[in-house]
């Protein structure tokens, strides 16, 4: 998980999160900002952010948004591995459906 500010010096937040997927792309992020605004929440949309956090804000707001973009991660992991688990279970019953066939 990446938690990154929208203004930083020398890198602003939305780049920094491009670099980090070309490394990770399954890495979940939270962008905090001081100032939401259409073009921010645009460019949020486009860079794929999981969350947004406003400042100020509470470290109880803070938990709450990492606890849900971690659930997010948890059902992206667990539907890929169901994808591969029913992949792999066609596969088989196809190649038991193509040596009936031959019987």
């Amino acid at each position: 998980m990446l938690i990154t500010d929208l203004k930083m010096p020398g890198i602003d937040g939305l780049e920094l999160i491009q670099k980090a997927r070309e490394l990770n792309p399954e890495i979940r992020t939270i962008m905090i900002t001081g100032s939401e605004t259409v073009e921010t929440a645009v460019q949020s949309l486009k860079h794929e952010i999981d969350d947004d956090i406003k400042k100020p804000f509470s470290i109880v707001e803070l938990k709450k948004v990492v606890k849900r973009t971690l659930y997010i991660r948890q059902v992206v992991m667990e539907n890929a591995q169901l994808l591969k688990d029913l992949k792999k279970a066609n596969r088989k019953i196809a190649r038991l459906q193509k040596k009936e066939l031959s019987n």
